[in-house]
């Protein structure tokens, strides 16, 4: 995994690192354990990876072809975990619009990766969140508040 070697890095040059787009819950943890020894390190998850599963593939083809890519739903449930665990710093999107012959190409493989996001995420969240009976304030923290924090752009 990737993330290791970022953190290393992060260790031992004190720099801050950010991994955005993760897709795996243990990437959370690994940052949190390097925050433990010292580190800067945060991740952010994207929303596709809080609803989305690799079955989306089955359905949807290349229309679903993100990187990472979507994963199981057992890891969707972990990634929720994280959550309340306070080890997501910030919730984004993959917004990578592509035209629509460029998705839908018959091998997938070939397919632009990608999803469009910006313009379905704040209801996306409301509604993911509602399901978990979660206080949808946890948009504007996840979605905006933290990142802004986390990207020095709070005031």
């Amino acid at each position: 995994m990737a993330d290791l070697e970022i953190f290393e890095l992060a260790l031992e040059t004190s720099a801050h690192v950010h991994v955005a787009h993760s897709s795996l819950s243990r990437g959370f943890a690994i940052a949190e354990t390097f925050r433990g020894m010292g580190a800067r390190t945060t991740g952010e998850a994207c929303s596709q990876y809080l609803c989305l599963t690799e079955d989306g593939i089955i359905h949807l083809a290349g229309i679903a072809t993100c990187n990472p890519p979507l994963r199981s739903a057992a890891e969707v449930e972990r990634m929720w975990a994280c959550l309340p665990q306070n080890k997501i710093a910030c919730i984004s999107t993959d917004h990578a619009p592509w035209p629509l012959e460029r998705k839908t190409l018959p091998d997938i493989f070939a397919c632009s990766a990608g999803l469009t996001g910006m313009q379905t995420v704040a209801p996306l969240m409301f509604s993911l969140l509602e399901a978990r009976s979660l206080p949808p304030m946890l948009t504007a923290i996840y979605c905006a508040q933290r990142s802004a924090k986390l990207h020095g752009l709070w005031r």
